[in-house]
């Protein structure tokens, strides 16, 4: 066998998928790059670039380096076409920088806290 027939399908989104045959001397990147372009316009704009691509066979991650070739991959073939779910990475949401909370005692000295603290400090006259 010389090729691998794949149909790509997408969460929640029954019916929806794309099928295409690639040579086993494909690399990854190059199967990841021919699914962003062929993104389905009803799933709204598709990843950015390969890099929060994720795709799934058969509950496995395909994690290898974007170089490795299909045949290297050992994805399972069948007598119709191997499914392979298609998932973004979701980024992550920057931390909300933490404001510093400044209070001057009575006495002149100076205490300095961060929002969220669990220290708590009090001055009671």
């Amino acid at each position: 066998m010389s090729s691998i027939n794949l149909k790509f399908i997408f969460a929640h989104n029954d019916g929806l998928h794309l099928l295409q045959t690639f040579p086993l001397s494909s690399s990854l990147s190059e199967v990841e790059d021919w699914v962003l372009q062929n993104w389905p316009s009803s799933l709204g704009a598709g990843p950015e670039d390969r890099e929060w691509l994720r795709l799934i066979c058969m509950g496995l991650g395909i994690l290898q380096p974007s170089n490795s070739k299909l045949e290297a991959l050992n994805l399972p073939t069948f007598d119709y076409p191997t499914p392979v779910n298609c998932s973004v990475r979701m980024k992550k949401k920057a931390e909300p920088k933490k404001k510093k909370i400044i209070t001057q005692t009575n006495n002149g000295s100076v205490i300095e806290s961060g929002r969220n603290s669990s220290t708590c400090f009090c001055t009671i006259m």
